[in-house]
């Protein structure tokens, strides 16, 4: 009962509940409540393929890293525009096909 108070204590400050340093005993427990914020989360910030060489410098981005570091994730900077080439050059690609 100790960590679901340390886990509610955290959920009310508005953070993940991943976030609450658990036992191997407390995670087990925890775990059967199948929490969406217990989930690993990463942080896609998602650029036009001309700023992807630096995305530092965009500042939707830094918000997106800043917003990550404060939830103790990761953040990743991806140009959905490079990622959909193949499937627009190669409508008949095998990789298309697999899926």
């Amino acid at each position: 009962m100790v960590a679901l108070e340390r886990i509610n204590e955290v959920l009310l400050a508005g953070k993940p509940a991943r976030l609450v340093p658990l036992s191997e005993e407390e995670s087990k427990l925890v775990q059967q409540l199948c929490l969406l914020t217990m989930k690993p989360v990463i942080f896609a910030a998602n650029v036009a393929e001309s700023d992807l060489a630096d995305s530092s410098a965009n500042p939707h981005v830094q918000k997106v890293i800043q917003r990550a570091a404060i939830l103790e994730t990761e953040a990743v900077v991806v140009s959905a525009q490079v990622a959909s080439f193949p499937v627009h050059c190669f409508p008949h690609s095998t990789c298309c096909q697999q899926m």
